[in-house]
């Protein structure tokens, strides 16, 4: 199948989101509507899991879609195609599925060259109605319902598998308070929270369900009472923003001889002992069964959501500060439950199996890069600045730039996550130089500036340079003795150069052994002086060594305290 790019109108032209949209992608996937599929993006790009029931075949895209490299998770299987997910955390990368009475995990720490096998978890039954995943900091978070034979109902359980370790921990049967029961699991992480949300019933499919959606909180490692969200729905999904737990849930509507559901929202506090009683309408018709909600939040805590009307578009809305945009039509496709959503930094990647032409679609909704962090100064070996900063999490990032901010701006344009400024010689007696990082997209989006870092130094030869002893060319190479001498802690050294030179300036300790290098590069002709500062030096005779080209001079100095 050839690539093909398609830009699909707006319903909501006036939409202000909507301009960040991107064309949509067709990735050259051949599917079926049995097919299902998942999402995660990071730094690496895109990872889309596909499973068709017998076959798990996982697929690594760049943001525009490029595909980088296909593996086959495993074959030969006998399973519902609802019953395989993707997730991460960092470097990072997890598939869990369900085969039997087994359910099967592996992970990468490679961008999906290699897969690991991980503890399998084996099930009593092997009847199960959903498996879900979440990853953070704490590892990855998994979430399963297990049909139980002797009391004809679902039970939902929760494993958690650190990162660096290959057997499940935490483990918990969450509906394990009398009468308490559910399958549909949903599972999501805040700061010290683990949330897992089930729906009871007694049916494979959420449509033939209809009982009470609960929450349960484990709060650092105590698992709290579960919470009632509403006492009449068929499936449930939570999310968590920095402040709000958030729950989407079908509720079921009794029409003129027919029903539908109706899919709804509410939040509370984390620490919230109820849920609201009642809740927002997100649309009045849609079918749990075939167009399952997805939902993702980005750096910038914005909640987005997608998921399938009863006119078979596709539909995009986030809430961001207790608000929801517009909604926007992305296709008009019937995606059959396939819609997902991933967040990355502050993007929004977006994949639906179009039942039309039975291939996968990429769309991008994409926002300037968030600013770097962690950007921390010091001198390197030879006592330039080094900056060093974390790797954005954006698959569209293409570079940084590092601005000098004082002492002749500049900036300068880095592809990984370091930089050494060569023009600057560090030194405690020099001026304070300031430095910040922006991170860059291929669409040419600059983020907001990260935090300022500075260090003391001098800016090249052009703060080391004497003009008013440079009014005529020296005629020969000469080292002169430092003044003041004896010093503390500030001396200052003089040299003369005849022509352009290769230069190197350092200071010995008096056995002859390295202490600290001056200053190391190419000089013009010319007068110089360069300042030595031996503050965190102890006290005694010091050596200075001047090389330029085939002249080498040596002189003492000494240091009192």
């Amino acid at each position: 199948m050839s690539t093909k790019i398609f830009i699909f109108a707006l319903i909501f032209p006036f939409f202000l989101f909507s301009q960040t949209w991107k064309a949509t992608i067709d990735l050259d996937v051949e599917v079926s509507t049995s097919h299902r599929l998942d999402l995660y993006t990071n730094k690496d790009g895109n990872h889309v899991l596909t499973f068709n029931g017998n076959t798990l075949v996982y697929r690594l895209f760049s943001y525009n879609g490029n595909l980088i490299r296909s593996n086959t998770i495993a074959t030969g299987l006998n399973e519902d195609a609802r019953f395989a997910k993707i997730s991460g955390y960092g470097g990072y990368i997890y598939i869990s599925y369900k085969n039997g009475n087994k359910i099967y995990t592996k992970r990468s720490n490679n961008a999906g060259q290699t897969w690991s096998n991980m503890q399998n978890i084996t099930m009593s039954y092997s009847q199960s109605n959903g498996i879900d995943l979440w990853s953070d900091g704490n590892g990855l978070h998994l979430t399963y319902s297990e049909y139980n034979n002797q009391l004809d109902r679902y039970d939902t359980y929760y494993r958690r598998l650190p990162h660096k370790q290959n057997y499940w921990i935490d483990s918990k049967k969450v509906t394990d308070n009398a009468d308490d029961q559910g399958g549909f699991p949903s599972v999501t992480t805040s700061s010290n929270r683990v949330h897992v949300a089930y729906t009871q019933g007694t049916s494979s499919l959420p449509s033939y369900n209809r009982g009470i959606t609960e929450t349960r909180d484990k709060y650092n490692s105590t698992w709290q009472n579960p919470i009632q969200g509403f006492d009449d729905a068929m499936c449930s999904k939570v999310i968590a923003t920095s402040s709000k737990l958030h729950l989407f849930y079908y509720d079921f509507v009794q029409g003129w001889g027919q029903w539908y559901a109706s899919l709804y929202y509410k939040n509370k506090d984390f620490g919230a002992s109820t849920w609201p009683s009642t809740g927002t309408q997100i649309y009045y018709y849609s079918d749990p069964d075939d167009h399952m909600i997805d939902a993702a939040v980005t750096e910038n805590d914005i909640l987005h959501i997608l998921y399938d009307n009863d006119n078979n578009d596709l539909v995009y809305r986030n809430w961001n500060n207790g608000v929801w945009s517009s909604p926007v039509s992305l296709s008009h496709a019937d995606a059959w439950y396939s819609q997902q959503i991933a967040a990355n930094g502050n993007d929004i990647y977006v994949i639906w199996n179009d039942s039309d032409d039975e291939t996968i679609y990429l769309k991008q909704c994409d926002y300037p890069p968030i600013a770097p962090r962690n950007v921390s100064i010091s001198p390197n070996e030879n006592d330039h600045p080094l900056l060093q900063w974390d790797a954005n999490p954006e698959a569209d990032l293409r570079r940084y730039r590092v601005y000098r901010l004082n002492h002749d701006p500049d900036n300068f344009i880095v592809y990984g996550t370091s930089f050494v400024d060569e023009d600057v010689e560090v030194s405690q007696s020099g001026t304070d130089i300031e430095y910040c990082v922006k991170a860059e997209d291929w669409y040419g989006n600059l983020s907001d500036a990260s935090d300022q870092v500075g260090i003391h130094g001098y800016l090249g030869k052009r703060m080391v340079q004497n003009p008013s002893d440079n009014q005529t060319t020296p005629k020969e190479y000469k080292l002169y003795q430092n003044y003041p001498n004896p010093f503390n802690p500030i001396t200052k050294i003089r040299l003369d150069l005849p022509k352009e030179s290769f230069v190197s300036l350092v200071v010995l300790n008096i056995n002859g052994q390295f202490v600290k290098r001056i200053f190391k590069g190419f000089l013009d002709a010319g007068k110089y002086q360069f300042p030595f500062d031996g503050s965190s030096l102890p006290s005694g005779i010091y050596i200075y060594r001047l090389k330029a080209k085939n002249y080498v001079s040596i002189k003492k100095m000494i240091l009192t305290k």
